[in-house]
């Protein structure tokens, strides 16, 4: 199957102002419609195309879209979601006619009934449903129960949104219409929303391959890192020769391209800044260049184009931007004040030998609120702020002595607070390593960005190296945690984390949260560990990257797939500003676990280096088997999940921990259709314990042993309630226990259920199309043949039956407007294999099944880009004819469906064999 597949449209970009038209775009090109009747060759009537369309299990529509009863109308009588939900809806504050002639209804109101947690945000994207019907004035309300409202936004463009949920509740929201407004689409999302990062836009001819590979990353526009050969130490007898000769190379180099020095990273690289009458050159063939996007694209075309003219001269060892890391977080929603972290990883085990007491970890990161009650004990003084763009720094100037925190997300905070919040003051939270000293470096600006020159004088710094600060801490850390990073690597960085590796830190980095195996740095170097992300039942978080970036996996929290939004352990708990504290989720949090437990074994085993502590990572010394009997060919999980007890033990040479009952998790949320989850007994000490009892308080829990010994009663247990239990309970698990063989004792582990607004996931009625190759290149942009999907547990089953052979594009839509085109602006969609990269399937002689794809709503419309659909590609083909036709198609509109000759969804989805 997979040499059948050949992709037929050009690589798209991720641009985050073009990600919509790109979508559109590549829409009409698997635009459904009616039958062509271009097939020529036939094949037997077994010969068939089937397989399932997925949609997120988040995903819901509007129980009264156009045609259907009206059912969600009065506000007492809501239509109840779930939460997180994704949902499709329709309004039109009149009836009428499409311009092709089919009727709309009026529907002037919606109403869902959802419980919501603070501060969580609902976005709402509005999407026209016929492009000559162009009128909204549509008012978004966040009613109480009261049926007031507590927070409104009035739309009267197709943009979007957002309303902030002000404190936990059950919440009605509202959506109304005019009578002026016409039909319209919407999705409303209760879930985080993601940033995209900029890419190519399509008329760029003049950039080379390499020039296009760079692109895809965020750096700052110009700006270039030179590693000179002159910085290259020469260790034979004609050391000083080469030298002189190299500093003269390098002097020429630097007049020819005229190259301004801003700063230099001692004995890696120099940061020049490119000048600005080479800055002022028109790159790009657009005349939209008043566009901030295209004029930063602009920007960036040229730095790299600079570069690439610098990279020819033979005395440098490397010419790179200096590029862009982000902070790794991907929620910032407050939830319940609760450690499950601590207790996963036995860490109340591990503080009976170890604080982290005379352990420094250095923090590259946003800075930090070193006046925050849980953390101003533990801050030394010889932080730094490394940020040389005042503009990106947001306190006014530069390099500067305070690495305090200017920007609004305080992720350096939380990082640090899963470090080393203060413990037994009888406030907040306490940290892993809770008495050792965070060295708050200021990497990353108030855009959560930072880049690779700023980060490498930070590393030098915090290993007691040159640096550009012209200071030297009075103590070198012994730890860095990074928790950013980006795709791009740079060898400016990789030769500083060099350095500092080879003066024993120990070095970590998060993972990333692409949900990929691409190499993400800087956790994908060599000497650095990398930390993947699990959420609280020990899966891997679904944004989680894996493969060569993982070395071991920490708590991180759920993914919005698999979050809650119930305020029972989603994500990680920790400090931020002004003495408050909040949970976010992200490989950011996993790596700051393994930095503080990297902190309990250096306060015991002071030699420790970081090669030392990646190689019994790496022997299984210092982690717990996810599952034993996984075959992880994907590397979700590296070494296994950290412990900091059986890691402490390792840097005392033996099992120097108490006889004590470890338990996890701690406390049990069961929401929605989840019933089931394991308990976890142990005894990471030397002694004896035995479990006498697990009693549960309730009829509706169930604890039964899953692998248990059957001496000491310790090991894994799974826990279970029933479904009949409604809507909201509560309960406890008692357990009874001995510590070698003396008094019992008994701990209780509270268990919380919710079963609130249970709906089943559907985008309503979904039409799958196969549109014949040759009917784009003839101009037929409509689909050779339709079938309806059957929905069937959150799959839409399709099958095509006589498949005349040929290629052909795949693709599914809903038509929840009414007017019988499929893909308009707010249809769910999706194209086989990817909606980003649809490819052409080859039917010979035998059948295809199991040929699957997923679709979704759309979501993040803005109409403030000021692009069209015709921008979304990159030349990287020569086949603008079929460009102009997609181009012509998206303009006009495409019919899924003859008027006058509708699909039959109920016949034509099932298998004639």
């Amino acid at each position: 199957m997979q040499d059948r597949i050949k992709n037929v449209i050009p690589e798209l970009h991720r641009s985050w102002f073009t990600l919509f038209s790109i979508w559109l775009l590549v829409a009409q090109l698997t635009a459904c419609g009616g039958s062509s009747g271009s097939s020529t060759s036939t094949v037997p009537a077994s010969i068939t195309l089937s397989g399932k369309v997925g949609i997120p299990s988040d995903s819901d529509v509007d129980a009264d879209m156009n045609g259907a009863i009206q059912q969600n109308n009065d506000p007492n009588d809501p239509q109840r979601i779930n939460n997180p939900s994704t949902i499709g809806g329709y309004l039109s504050g009149h009836a009428g006619n499409y311009p092709s002639g089919n009727a709309f209804r009026q529907d002037f109101v919606d109403h869902f009934s959802v419980s919501l947690v603070q501060s969580q945000q609902i976005t709402l994207s509005l999407f026209q449903a016929d492009q000559q019907l162009n009128t909204t004035d549509l008012t978004l309300s966040l009613l109480n129960d009261n049926q007031e409202s507590v927070a409104q936004a009035n739309l009267n463009e197709f943009t979007s949104a957002t309303l902030n949920v002000p404190a936990d509740g059950l919440y009605t929201i509202q959506l109304s219409v005019s009578q002026q407004s016409d039909p319209l689409l919407y999705t409303l999302t209760l879930s985080q929303s993601l940033a995209q990062s900029q890419g190519l836009p399509e008329n760029s001819t003049n950039i080379s391959t390499a020039m296009q590979a760079m692109l895809q990353y965020d750096f700052v526009p110009g700006e270039v890192l030179v590693g000179f050969k002159s910085q290259q130490v020469f260790p034979d007898s004609t050391a000083q020769a080469k030298t002189v000769q190299a500093m003269i190379a390098q002097t020429q180099i630097e007049q020819n391209h005229s190259l301004e020095l801003i700063d230099s990273i001692p004995g890696i690289a120099k940061r020049f800044s490119i000048p600005e009458q080479v800055m002022s050159r028109s790159f790009l063939l657009t005349k939209s260049s008043s566009e901030t996007a295209l004029i930063e694209l602009e920007r960036k075309l040229q730095t790299l184009t600079y570069i690439e003219a610098l990279r020819q001269e033979q005395g440098l060892t490397f010419a790179e931007p200096n590029y862009i890391y982000r902070s790794a977080a991907t929620t910032d929603d407050p939830r319940l004040k609760d450690q499950w972290n601590l207790s996963m990883l036995s860490t109340q085990a591990a503080w009976e030998v170890s604080t982290g007491q005379n352990v420094v970890v250095a923090v590259l990161d946003t800075g930090i609120d070193a006046g925050h009650e849980d953390l101003q004990a533990n801050v030394l003084s010889s932080g730094y702020d490394f940020i040389s763009s005042s503009a990106s720094a947001g306190d006014g100037n530069g390099l500067d002595a305070d690495p305090n925190d200017e920007g609004s997300s305080f992720h350096g905070s939380h990082v640090a607070g899963i470090i080393a919040a203060q413990a037994d003051n009888a406030k907040g939270i306490a940290g892993i390593a809770y008495q050792a000293s965070i060295m708050p470096l200021r990497v990353i600006g108030i855009q959560d960005t930072g880049n690779s020159s700023d980060i490498a004088q930070a590393i030098l710094y915090a290993a007691g190296l040159g640096n550009n600060s012209g200071r030297q801490p009075a103590i070198p850390a012994d730890i860095i945690n990074m928790s950013f990073g980006g795709f791009a690597r740079s060898e400016t960085l990789k030769t500083a984390l060099d350095r500092a590796q080879q003066e024993g830190l120990v070095l970590i980095a998060a993972a990333g949260n692409e949900s990929s195996e691409r190499a993400f740095y800087p956790a994908a170097f060599e000497n650095v560990i990398g930390v993947g992300s699990i959420e609280n039942n020990k899966d891997r978080s679904s944004f989680s990257n894996f493969g060569v970036n993982v070395q071991v996996v920490a708590p991180g929290g759920s993914g919005s797939g698999s979050a809650n939004f119930d305020g029972f352990e989603d994500a990680v708990l920790s400090t931020i500003n002004a003495d408050n504290y909040q949970e976010l989720a992200g490989t950011s949090m996993s790596a700051p676990h393994v930095s503080a437990v990297a902190a309990l074994m250096k306060s015991l085993r002071t030699e420790l280096t970081g090669a030392e502590f990646l190689a019994a990572l790496s022997a299984g010394e210092l982690t717990d088997i996810i599952d034993p009997e996984l075959n992880d060919s994907q590397n979700f999980y590296g070494a296994g999940l950290i412990n900091a007890a059986k890691a402490v033990n390792w840097a005392a040479g033996d099992n120097v921990i108490p006889t004590l009952l470890s338990i996890y998790p701690q406390q049990f949320g069961f929401t929605n259709n989840n019933t089931k989850a394991d308990l976890l007994l142990s005894n990471p000490g030397s002694g004896t314990i035995t479990i006498s009892s697990l009693t549960a308080s309730q009829s509706w829990i169930a604890i039964s042993p899953k692998q248990v010994n059957a001496e000491s009663g310790l090991g894994l247990y799974e826990v279970q309630v029933s479904l009949t239990q409604a809507p909201i309970a509560q309960g406890e698990v008692e357990v009874a226990y001995q510590i070698n063989n003396g008094t019992q004792q008994t701990l209780n582990l509270p268990i919380f259920i919710s079963r609130r607004n249970l709906t089943d996931s559907t985008v309503g009625v979904v039409f799958v199309s196969l549109f014949k190759e040759q009917d784009i290149l003839n101009d037929q942009i409509e689909p050779f043949i339709t079938v309806g999907g059957k929905l069937a547990e959150g799959f839409y089953d399709y099958c095509f039956n006589n498949v005349p052979a040929g290629r052909y594009l795949l693709a599914a839509s809903t038509d929840n407007d009414g007017d019988q085109r499929a893909f308009d602006s707010g249809e769910a969609n999706g194209t086989y294999p990817l909606v980003s990269r649809p490819a052409y399937i080859e039917i010979t002689d035998q059948s295809l099944r199991n040929i699957n794809f997923d679709m979704q709503y759309p979501t993040l419309l803005s109409s403030s880009s000021g692009l069209t659909a015709s921008s979304a590609f990159r030349r990287s083909s020569d086949d603008t004819n079929l460009r102009n036709k997609l181009r012509a198609a998206f303009e006009e509109g495409i019919f899924f469906t003859d008027p006058t000759h509708k699909v039959d969804i109920s016949s034509q989805s099932t298998c004639a064999n």
